[in-house]
C-alpha cells in the first residue's frame, strides 16, 4: 500500500499502477481515471491507516481508513479532506501485486 500512497504523493500514475495485478477490474479505465487525476492536482497528501485485516491462505483482504488532501490546480485551491473507507484484496504471488481494491464510502471527488 505504501507504492499505491507514493505513486499519487509524488504523482506517478506508473508507480500507481505498478502493484495492480493484470487481473485488477478495468485497468485501463483505472489507469486512465489516476493520470486524468494526477494532472489536475498538484500538492497533495494521503494518510492510510489500517482498520481490519483477514487473511485466509494465499490471500489477504485489507481495509483502511484513507484521508485524502489535494490542491485542484483549475481552481488553485486546497479541497477539504475527504475521507473514505477502501479495501485491498491482495493475493499472494512472488511479484506482491494488488489485485483488486474497493472503495466503500460515498464519492466525494
Amino acid at each position: 500500500m505504501s507504492d499505491f500512497q507514493d505513486g499519487f504523493e509524488g504523482h506517478s500514475p506508473r508507480r500507481v499502477t505498478d502493484s495492480l495485478d493484470e487481473r485488477f477490474d478495468d485497468f485501463p479505465r483505472f489507469e486512465d481515471a489516476v493520470t486524468q487525476f494526477l494532472e489536475r492536482s498538484s500538492e497533495m497528501r494521503i494518510n492510510l491507516r489500517e482498520s481490519s485485516t483477514e487473511l485466509k491462505a494465499d490471500h489477504a483482504t485489507v481495509i483502511v481508513d484513507a484521508e485524502m488532501i489535494f490542491t485542484d490546480q483549475s481552481q488553485a485551491r486546497l479541497r477539504p479532506a475527504a475521507a473514505r473507507s477502501i479495501q485491498f484484496d491482495f493475493v499472494f504471488n512472488p511479484e506482491k501485486r494488488l489485485e483488486d481494491f474497493r472503495d466503500y464510502s460515498p464519492a466525494v471527488f
